[in-house]
């Protein structure tokens, strides 16, 4: 389509098989919210954890949550959001709801590796303890 940008969110866990075609993109990064408009400049953003929202030739708004990730727009009429997972929903309380979720729980993931680990340091302090302890007999 003349005048739009092709949007194309792009995950390892949920591939994109549809095509949007949007008069606008609006997403944020560390220094704000910043719009792509057809045309815009080839450019690459590192994404913070931002509600992306893009605006079909109908005036309708899509939503889609990102924990973070890159945009990229090419060729001035491709944006490609590149993030380790996406929600799309209706309203930015469903898609802020999925995100949330999806957030504790990598948290929550996050908690139990920095425990395993912690165990694993302090099993391999106590083993060098021992050989410390062993060698000045």
């Amino acid at each position: 389509m003349i005048g739009t940008l092709e949007l194309a969110l792009l995950s390892p866990v949920e591939p994109d098989i549809a095509a949007r075609h949007a008069t606008r993109v609006t997403a944020r990064d560390t220094s704000g919210s910043f719009t792509v408009l057809p045309g815009h400049a080839d450019f690459v953003a590192a994404l913070v954890p931002c509600l992306l929202e893009w605006t079909d030739a109908t005036g309708t708004i899509h939503y889609a949550g990102v924990p973070g990730g890159i945009l990229r727009v090419a060729g001035g009429n491709r944006v490609e959001v590149m993030a380790r997972r996406h929600y799309t929903g209706d309203s930015p309380a469903s898609v802020a709801s999925a995100l949330r979720g999806d957030m504790g729980s990598a948290r929550a993931a996050d908690d139990m590796r920095r425990l395993a680990l912690d165990r694993l340091e302090a099993e391999i302090a106590g083993q060098l303890a021992r050989r410390l302890a062993a060698g000045s007999a």
